[in-house]
């Protein structure tokens, strides 16, 4: 299994939003229907975010999910009560493993063949930059929310964005879900 790290300067960077802040104040049921259509494909990254949508009554296509909390273990609540399907993959903390990449490959594919459905992909490791390959290899009308520590949700969902999380992942090695 390959894995691609993150460097020292890219962690910095980022520990800034990639897309648009929602801070925890303000995070309501209206404001995700300023994101969410109808035809939109809904993923959120970590346990909390995770928890925070389904605490909205929304169903993400794909929860990804390590069962940890800011470094500790936690019991999910809610959290994938409707979930079809479950997949596995390992993802070294700091990294983005061939591992995960493949098998968000195969999330993506699930979730594009029926709308409809809901995926949990479940990380051995740590799943905090799968938000990167999902961000930037996803459908472009795909919507990303993830946990900004201490501060709120963050979504992604505007090509601006979405191109700068390619350019990212390009200074890594990553170029698409397939270049494992």
């Amino acid at each position: 299994m390959r894995e691609f790290a993150i460097s020292p300067a890219l962690r910095a960077e980022l520990k800034s939003p990639l897309g648009q802040l929602i801070e925890d104040r303000s995070v309501s049921p209206g404001i995700f229907e300023k994101y969410i259509t109808e035809n939109c494909l809904l993923v959120c990254v970590g346990d909390r975010t995770t928890d925070r949508i389904h605490d909205f009554h929304l169903s993400p296509n794909l929860e990804i999910v390590d069962f940890m909390e800011k470094r500790q273990a936690r019991s999910y609540t809610q959290y994938g009560l409707s979930v079809e399907r479950i997949i596995r993959a390992v993802n070294v903390a700091g990294t983005i493993s061939s591992d995960s990449l493949e098998k968000l490959d195969q999330c993506r594919q699930l979730i594009q063949r029926d709308r409809r459905s809901t995926v949990r992909l479940v990380i051995e490791g740590e799943e905090d930059l799968l938000t990167l390959p999902v961000a930037a290899f996803f459908p472009e009308e795909t919507v990303v929310f993830y946990g900004q520590p201490n501060e709120g949700l963050v979504v992604i969902s505007s090509n601006e964005a979405k191109k700068r999380v390619r350019d990212i992942l390009a200074t890594i090695g990553i170029t698409s879900l397939k270049n494992i």
